[in-house]
């Protein structure tokens, strides 16, 4: 699952990282049915396809298409912070593996920063810093501020 392109010790930094995240957030189950609506202007069909992923498929193998989707919906549709925190957390450590991957192996897609900005607006908004578990604010802030850092050295314009 993850891509071996960097040097050994970032590779096991991600893996460590990611099984940690997993276990900081294995407490969460999924309620179904989901509270989730594709963007406007997806068909019916598309948007009850990506639930069906989101509802059916195994965590650690819901693609970034599908993630993605659910955040930005939280993003676009609860601007009050009241989406479920139980949904939100099942999915936290998927998307954080997906963002890993992308951010360490510098690579990030535009998918990959808006879905970080999602997920921390909504954290933002939320009463998640100080409702949640410490160890659960650890982790996102230590997986949001290291795919920060790396956005910024990779999008940094060239001193010449």
């Amino acid at each position: 699952m993850i891509s071996h392109r960097c040097d050994t010790q970032t590779v096991i930094w991600e893996e460590k990282i990611v099984e940690k995240a997993y276990r900081t957030f294995e407490g969460y189950n999924l309620r179904k049915p989901l509270d989730f609506a594709a963007d406007v202007g997806v068909s019916d069909e598309e948007n009850n396809r990506l639930r069906d992923i989101l509802e059916n498929v195994p965590l650690r193998r819901i693609p970034m298409e599908a993630i993605h989707a659910y955040y930005d919906y939280v993003n676009a549709a609860h601007y009050d912070g009241q989406f479920s925190a139980d949904d939100f957390r099942y999915f936290l450590p998927r998307a954080l593996e997906l963002l890993i991957e992308e951010f360490v192996h510098m690579r990030p897609s535009l998918e990959a920063d808006w879905l970080l900005s999602c997920i921390r607006r909504a954290i933002s908004r939320s009463s998640a810093k100080t409702r949640w578990p410490q160890k659960e604010i650890g982790m996102w802030n230590r997986v949001h501020s290291s795919c920060r850092r790396m956005s910024s050295m990779m999008w940094r314009i060239p001193d010449n």
